[in-house]
């Protein structure tokens, strides 16, 4: 009896010192939430861009701050969608915001286009656009985006899978929802 009973006492101890490591080595849903992502070293190589540690972290963006920068915004598309499809806005990988953050901070043909469209680049949402099948062509898009006043000037950043340059989209207002036609899927960043 003493020996089975060291014997499972031992086994339990072996059983605990194994998995609490596993644990206490795993990093927490808020670590990862706030860890900031930056834009990976490849696609900086291949844009041409030399950025600081500074400017790294300027751009750098936490899965916290995308979900953030998603909040408030639904997307409609102009479009009867077959029974079961869903469209609609989701947060873009923060990896995607870093990549838009870098291109509006150092793409001089970029910044000077967004100046001939009358807006400054301040990237106030952003966001993944998709259908829930796939589905991919372009579509006429309305978005309602919270903080935003109808009839502000803003242009669309959006970004192609597969493209690393943006593409900067004009937009109308139509029934107080911003109105574009855009790529699906994209990723967009909504700009004033």
């Amino acid at each position: 009896m003493k020996k089975r009973f060291l014997t499972l006492t031992t086994a339990l101890l072996l059983s605990a010192a194994m998995t609490v490591p596993v644990f206490a080595a795993s990093p927490s849903t808020q670590t990862v939430m706030n860890t900031p992502v930056s834009v990976p070293t490849a696609v900086v190589a291949q844009k041409g861009y030399t950025l600081t540690e500074a400017e790294q972290a300027m751009v750098a963006t936490t899965p916290e701050q995308a979900v953030a920068l998603a909040a408030g915004v639904n997307g409609e598309v102009g479009t009867k969608l077959e029974a079961g499809v869903l469209f609609g806005s989701l947060p873009a990988a923060p990896a995607l915001i870093a990549m838009a953050k870098a291109d509006l901070l150092k793409d001089a043909e970029l910044q000077k286009l967004l100046q001939s469209q009358g807006v400054m680049g301040l990237m106030t949402k952003s966001g993944m656009l998709s259908f829930s099948n796939g589905k991919t062509g372009n579509f006429t898009v309305d978005l309602t985006a919270a903080g935003l006043l109808p009839g502000e000037k803003v242009v669309l950043l959006v970004y192609v899978p597969g493209e690393l340059k943006p593409r900067v989209v004009r937009t109308v207002w139509k029934n107080g929802k911003i109105r574009a036609k855009l790529p699906i899927p994209c990723n967009y960043s909504i700009l004033k």
